[in-house]
């Protein structure tokens, strides 16, 4: 069994300044954490990739992940070069966390990809990691432009390359393991079959945890893959503070923007009752891409308090630790904590909080 990690955020509440990025991951790795991620929504963040070198060179144990990316703004070899160059330069500390995309691709005016696609970048993204050449007219597929006309029609070019290949990497370069960020059975499936991590997006809901872990397990004993061999996580809002407004105002912007994940084709995935389905179709019905993740938008408002405090972590910390352990012994042995940016008394309170009552006493056990 492994031993379980803790893993946070590691974005900032003012988005364009690094010095501000660089204080946050210095701290996370001074409060214990075992790993933060960034996501790679350049509309919304600062150039993911870039913030990510940039901590690596500030840190020194402290876990880098992308939370994440996807295989459409960026080529697959664009990804897997980056990651593996980055995952040299921190020693080995980078996990690849991807989806299907969603506000990276929506202020492109796109949508997530495809299922079938979405298999294909993680095929292309293994294989240039393993040094291995991708068919020229697969790399090809991962170009909008270039995949309806001939390679090279225009290009003064004797002979163009009959494969696609990632020169610089070598066998001795360590291949960073990919997590697939999931919310519905196919893409759990398709990361029974492909992952080397899955984090599952269901918030703190235990129930709703036990049956992506289900979907999961069964698609892995269906092909004969062993899922101890696989790393589970759950992406957790953490949002404590003794005064449970607080708490809830603190949490409901980021709830939406990950809740809305179980309800993005219209359809609610997974077990719900009738009070949470109720939730995610109003949800659904409200999202305004331009609040993103904004506390006080009209997509929390679409969100009653029962469902903020049962998709989340809000209020007492103390409880929060026994949801934790509970959520724990289903298999989970990757808790990502989504906290407090530490710009405001009642944020820097909440962070507090998880960093010692939560995460302190997670480790204790």
């Amino acid at each position: 069994m492994r031993p379980l990690e803790l893993w946070t955020n590691l974005t900032s509440l003012n988005r364009g300044d690094p010095g501000e990025l660089l204080d946050r991951a210095k701290m996370l790795e001074a409060d214990g954490w075992d790993g933060a991620t960034f996501p790679d929504s350049n509309f919304q963040n600062m150039e993911a990739y870039v913030v990510l070198t940039a901590v690596a060179m500030e840190t020194s144990r402290l876990r880098l992940g992308t939370g994440v990316t996807n295989p459409a703004t960026r080529h697959p070899g664009v990804t897997a070069s980056a990651m593996m160059a980055l995952n040299a330069l921190s020693k080995g500390r980078v996990v690849i966390g991807i989806g299907r995309g969603d506000s990276p691709l929506a202020y492109m005016g796109g949508s997530p990809v495809s299922v079938k696609a979405f298999e294909t970048g993680l095929d292309m993204i293994r294989s240039y990691m393993r040094g291995e050449v991708v068919p020229i007219e697969m790399a090809a597929t991962a170009l909008a432009r270039n995949s309806k006309e001939g390679f090279g029609d225009n290009l003064a070019m004797h002979h163009a390359p009959e494969g696609s290949l990632i020169k610089w990497i070598t066998a001795d370069h360590e291949v960073p393991p990919l997590d697939v960020f999931a919310t519905g059975p196919k893409v759990i499936e398709l990361a029974a079959r492909k992952a080397d991590y899955i984090t599952f997006a269901f918030g703190a809901d235990a129930r709703r945890l036990e049956w992506a872990i289900g979907v999961a397990t069964a698609e892995m004993e269906r092909i004969g893959r062993d899922p101890a061999s696989v790393s589970f996580g759950a992406h957790i809002p953490c949002f404590p503070h003794r005064d449970r407004e607080v708490s809830r105002k603190l949490a409901e912007g980021y709830i939406t923007a990950q809740a809305r994940f179980g309800v993005m084709t219209n359809k609610v995935n997974g077990p719900a009752t009738e009070e949470q389905r109720a939730n995610f179709q109003r949800l659904a019905g409200a999202y305004d891409m331009d609040s993103h993740g904004k506390a006080g938008s009209a997509q929390a408002k679409a969100l009653d308090a029962d469902f903020i405090d049962s998709f989340g972590l809000t209020g007492d910390p103390e409880p929060a630790v026994g949801r934790l352990r509970e959520i724990a012994a289903l298999g989970i042995d990757r808790l990502q904590l989504v906290t407090s940016h530490t710009a405001t008394d009642e944020a820097r309170e909440s962070y507090r909080l998880t960093v010692d009552a939560i995460v302190a006493e997670m480790r204790a056990a």
